[in-house]
C-alpha cells in the first residue's frame, strides 16, 4: 500500500498503468482500514471500470461471507469514500442477491444492508431497484431476525410511495398496547432519523396522490404516537425510538405543511376536525390561511418573459393562471377583429356550419396573429382518446391550455356536460393542462330555455349561468383555471 501510494505522487502515474495494473492497484487500495487508498479517485478517472469491476466483486465477496464473518466494510466504504461509477457498480453486483443479507444475524450483517440499499438508492439503475424492492417486500411476508420497521423503513428508502402504504396497512390496527408499541417502532424507524438524512424522500411521490398519502400518515402517526404520551427531556439525552417516534410525527406534519398545493388546503382543514388534533385546530387554520396566501402570491415575472413584452408586446405567460389570461386576450381580440374591424371575416364565418371548420378557421387566425409565443397544434390525443379542439401551446413552458368550442345549436343541459364531463372532466384532467375555455360561437339568433326555472336566456346569461357552475368547480380544484366566453356574430 506504502509503496503504491508514494509510486501515485507523480504526475500522470494512472495514465501509465495498463488495465491489469490498474486492477491490481485497485485491490491493494481496497486494504485500507476506512475507505480506500488515497490514490483511488485519480485512478478511477483514468481507469473506471477497472476499479469498479474490482469495487465490485470485493463488495460481493465479503457478502458471500456475511453469515461466517458478520460484517461487510466495503458497503460503508463504497456508500461514504466511493464515486457514482463505483457505486453503480456495486449496486449492479449486489440488487439480485439482496435476500443474502437477510440470513446473517449479526449487528454488523444489517449495517451492511442499510449501507447496500443506500447505495441502491443512491446510484443503481431502475432494474436493481425494482430487485432489491421485490427482496425487501418477501421479506416483509416472513419471520425474519431484522425488525419490521427496519425492513420497511429499507423499502420507503428505496420506493417511499409503496413503503408509506405498507406502513398504514400494518398499523391500521391500534386497538391493543403491542399494536401500538409496533407502529411507536415502525414509524420511529421509517421517518424518525430525519437528521441523519436517511427518511424517504417524500417529493418522489407523484403529485395527484402526495398529499392524500402524507395526510394519512400524519393522521396515523398522532393516533399512534400520542401526545400525552411524550416523553420530555432535561439537559443531555440519548434518544430512544419513543423520541425518534416523535420526531417523525413531526416530520410528517411539517412534509405536509411544506407542500404547496391546493389539495393541502382541504387536507390541513380535515385534520383540524380531527380529535388527535383538538389541542391545535385554530393553529392549522391559520396554517392553511398561510399557505393559501403564499400560493395566490402572483409569481416572479421572469426576465426573458419582461423582455419579450418590453420589446414587442407580446406577453409571454409562466403559469397556468397567466397562460389563461394570454387565451382570453387572444379570444378577446378575434372578438373583436369578427365585429368591429373594417375587414372583418364576419360573413365568411357566418357561412362555416361544421364546427370543425369554425375550429379552423379561429386556428388559423389565432396562428397568423401569434407573435412567436404559441404554437397551435392540431388536435391531439389525450386522456381516454379525447380530443380538445384548439390548443394553446406556449414555447416558454411545459404546459397548454384548451378551448372547446361550441356552437349555438347545442342546448343548456349539452353545454353544462361540455363543460364539466368534457372540458374538466376530460382535457384539464392532464397534468399539464390546467387552463381552459368553453368558447360558445353563435351564428344564429336564438334564444335558450333554463332547464330547471324554464326561463328564457339570451347568450349572455347563458354564458354567465356556465361561469358560475366554473366559478364552483374551481373552488373545489384550485389548481383549475376555467372561463366561459361567448361571441355572438349573429
Amino acid at each position: 500500500m506504502s509503496a503504491v501510494k508514494a509510486e501515485a505522487e507523480e504526475t500522470g502515474w494512472a495514465t501509465s498503468l495498463s488495465h491489469d495494473e490498474a486492477v491490481r492497484a485497485a485491490r491493494i487500495a481496497c486494504i485500507e482500514l476506512n475507505g480506500f487508498g488515497g490514490y483511488m479517485a485519480s485512478l478511477d478517472l483514468v481507469h473506471p471500470q477497472a476499479v469498479a469491476d474490482v469495487v465490485a466483486s470485493e463488495a460481493f465477496a465479503q457478502l458471500r461471507q456475511l453469515s461466517d464473518v458478520g460484517q461487510a466494510e466495503m458497503f460503508r466504504d463504497v456508500l461514504y469514500h466511493g464515486t457514482k461509477a463505483m457505486k453503480a457498480a456495486v449496486a449492479t453486483k449486489v440488487a439480485p442477491h439482496i435476500s443474502e443479507f437477510f440470513s446473517a444475524k449479526q449487528e454488523g450483517a444489517k449495517n451492511a444492508l442499510e449501507y447496500a440499499i443506500r447505495i441502491i438508492a443512491e446510484d443503481g439503475t431502475s432494474d436493481s431497484c425494482a430487485l432489491a424492492i421485490a427482496s425487501l417486500q418477501q421479506q416483509l411476508e416472513q419471520d425474519t431476525s431484522l425488525s419490521f420497521g427496519f425492513v420497511l423503513s429499507l423499502l420507503a428508502k428505496l420506493e417511499p410511495e409503496a413503503g408509506c402504504q405498507r406502513l398504514l396497512l400494518e398499523t391500521e390496527d391500534l386497538s391493543t398496547a403491542e399494536s401500538r408499541v409496533n407502529a411507536i417502532n415502525a414509524f420511529a424507524l421509517v421517518f424518525g432519523d430525519r437528521h441523519s438524512q436517511r427518511v424517504p424522500d417524500l417529493a418522489t411521490i407523484p403529485e395527484d396522490r402526495r398529499v392524500p398519502l402524507i395526510k394519512s400518515l400524519v393522521l396515523r402517526a398522532y393516533q399512534a404516537v400520542r401526545r400525552d404520551e411524550d416523553v420530555e427531556h432535561e439537559g443531555t439525552y440519548a434518544p430512544d425510538l419513543r423520541d425518534n417516534a416523535q420526531d417523525a410525527r413531526s416530520f410528517l406534519l411539517d412534509s405536509l405543511l411544506n407542500t404547496k398545493r391546493p389539495e393541502t388546503l382541504a387536507a390541513i382543514h380535515e385534520l383540524a376536525a380531527q380529535p388527535e388534533f383538538a389541542h391545535m385546530p385554530d393553529r392549522l387554520h391559520q396554517m392553511a390561511y398561510e399557505i393559501a396566501a403564499d400560493m395566490s402570491d402572483m409569481s416572479a415575472h421572469p426576465l426573458a418573459a419582461f423582455q419579450t413584452l418590453d420589446r414587442g408586446g407580446a406577453f409571454v405567460p409562466f403559469d397556468h393562471r397567466s397562460l389563461l389570461t394570454a387565451m382570453m386576450t387572444r379570444l378577446d381580440s378575434f372578438e373583436d377583429d369578427v365585429l368591429h374591424a373594417e375587414d372583418t371575416p364576419v360573413e365568411a364565418l357566418r357561412k362555416l356550419d361544421q364546427e370543425t371548420d369554425l375550429r379552423r378557421f379561429i386556428t388559423n387566425w389565432l396562428r397568423g396573429r401569434d407573435r412567436g409565443i404559441f404554437d397551435f397544434p392540431q388536435e391531439a390525443v389525450v386522456i381516454e382518446e379525447k380530443r380538445p379542439d384548439i390548443r394553446f401551446v406556449p414555447k416558454a413552458m411545459k404546459a397548454y391550455g384548451t378551448v372547446e368550442l361550441k356552437r349555438e345549436t347545442w342546448t343548456i343541459r349539452e353545454l353544462e356536460k361540455a363543460l364539466t364531463t368534457q372540458l374538466v372532466g376530460q382535457y384539464l384532467r392532464h397534468e399539464r393542462c390546467r387552463a381552459g375555455c368553453l368558447l360558445i360561437c353563435m351564428a344564429k339568433k336564438r334564444r335558450w330555455v333554463h332547464p330547471v326555472t324554464h326561463a328564457h336566456m339570451d347568450l349572455q346569461e347563458v354564458v354567465s349561468h356556465l361561469n358560475t357552475i366554473a366559478s364552483e368547480i374551481m373552488a373545489s380544484h384550485p389548481e383549475l383555471h376555467i372561463v366561459v366566453k361567448g361571441i355572438d356574430y349573429s
